[in-house]
């Protein structure tokens, strides 16, 4: 991987694409020159989804890409076909939200998903196969309090006990995993920022993000996470962020940067 180049695939759904969103218009206003980010989606797709995809080669995704600062939509995309498309630096996984926090849904389907992913793209039969390709976890966030995802009730319908048992899951599932080399704490990012004078506010529907500011939050902590580069002088924000909320955002990343699995409060 070049310095100043990031190709990114994400294994994901909707929480992938909020995340995910800005990312080019972030990395490129921070220096980097060659970005190339795909980004597999099936709404509420759970690791034993994308397996049984994998295996059986289905054209379930609706696939979008990214190099050039605007997003490409292609229907009907296999994940097969995504993975061995580019030479990636990264390759993205997530858990669906319902049970981002439950333990039992990680365990031999997550394994089995990354085996299959792994001897996919390092196959010798993949020209763009990468020795060096670095697996992802993003650890996504928990619920608005108020909320009427009806997964809410695998937390008792509280919010903190949905983050922190993302957190255990994470810690006890994805730490403990010879194949993941960097964990991406969204959970921790947005925890931080409703401390802050946001409060409870980041979601539009009680679960996906806010338009600007919710997904540039969690594209700052992708980018943050990924890169390591510094983030506190960064000139683009999406319309709509005020330079307060801003602040508040780049304060939020940077402390799940230094904790990642502890909530910071933000003033």
């Amino acid at each position: 991987m070049r310095k100043n180049s990031i190709k990114l695939l994400a294994v994901g759904n909707s929480f992938s694409v909020d995340a995910l969103q800005y990312f080019y218009q972030i990395a490129s206003s921070l220096g980097i020159k060659y970005i190339t980010i795909g980004n597999l989606y099936i709404g509420s797709c759970s690791l034993e989804t994308h397996l049984n995809n994998l295996l059986n080669k289905l054209p379930k995704y609706i696939y979008y890409t990214n190099n050039n600062g605007e997003w490409i939509e292609q229907q009907e995309h296999t994940v097969n076909d995504a993975i061995l498309e580019h030479k990636w630096d990264y390759i993205s996984f997530q858990q669906v939200s319902s049970l981002s926090g439950v333990e039992s849904s990680y365990n031999e389907t997550l394994l089995q998903l990354v085996d299959e992913v792994k001897n996919l793209f390092l196959s010798k039969d993949n020209p763009n196969r990468n020795e060096n390709v670095k697996f992802i976890w993003h650890m996504t966030w928990a619920y608005q309090q108020n909320t009427t995802h009806p997964g809410f009730i695998n937390y008792n319908n509280d919010q903190l006990t949905m983050y922190n048992n993302i957190v255990s899951c994470v810690q006890n599932k994805i730490l403990t995993n010879k194949d993941f080399s960097i964990i991406i704490p969204n959970a921790t990012s947005i925890q931080n920022a409703r401390t802050s004078i946001l409060g409870d506010t980041l979601t539009r529907d009680g679960f996906h993000m806010s338009y600007d500011l919710g997904r540039y939050i969690t594209g700052l902590m992708f980018f943050k996470q990924l890169t390591n580069i510094p983030i506190d002088n960064i000139s683009y924000s999406p319309n709509g962020v005020t330079e307060e909320q801003k602040e508040i955002s780049i304060k939020s990343v940077n402390c799940a940067y230094k904790n990642p699995y502890q909530i910071t409060k933000i003033n």
